[in-house]
């Protein structure tokens, strides 16, 4: 099963989106660091180098998020992609960015002391503010270190954990 965006990852994986539509795409092979799998072109209009995507195994309880990387039309109503799995475990989370509220993923969990990738709607990363967030009883402060990507609508920031309690 898959989901595209970050809209429908972040939608996923916060369990606001049972609902939400996922495909059906048929993987042709696995990695370490990604997989390729076929997809049906017909509505999909939104396939292409770039685009965050969260999957799901069959019979899996788990997603992962990837980005497509690589993308060739086999015929005109089937296509291949390559995926780049980012993260095994992610999570999301509701966040404060500055004084104005964000919706993140966690691509990495946040320890102290630690760098972790998150996931950001475009153009919200600022290299001068912190991601504050409530994790596992306590508040999570991620200081902002660099912008590592920009995607389709999404930005992914590498941050420091600064602090939990």
């Amino acid at each position: 099963a898959v989901v595209n965006g970050l809209e429908g990852v972040l939608s996923r994986l916060s369990g606001k989106g049972e609902g939400a539509e996922s495909e059906a795409w048929v993987v042709e092979d696995v990695s370490l660091g990604g997989m390729g799998a076929q997809v049906p072109l017909g509505a999909n209009d939104w396939v292409r180098i770039g685009v965050l995507v969260a999957m799901q195994p069959e019979g899996g309880s788990n997603w992962l998020v990837g980005v497509i990387r690589r993308f060739g039309r086999d015929t005109m109503a089937l296509g291949s992609v390559g995926i780049e799995t980012v993260s095994k475990a992610p999570a999301a989370v509701s966040a404060d960015l500055g004084g104005m509220g964000c919706e993140a993923i966690l691509l990495d969990m946040p320890r102290p002391g630690d760098t972790v990738r998150a996931v950001l709607p475009r153009s919200a990363f600022e290299p001068a503010i912190p991601l504050v967030f409530p994790w596992e009883g306590g508040t999570a402060r991620l200081e902002a270190v660099e912008q590592l990507e920009s995607g389709v609508d999404f930005d992914v920031g590498l941050y420091r954990a600064a602090s939990s309690g």
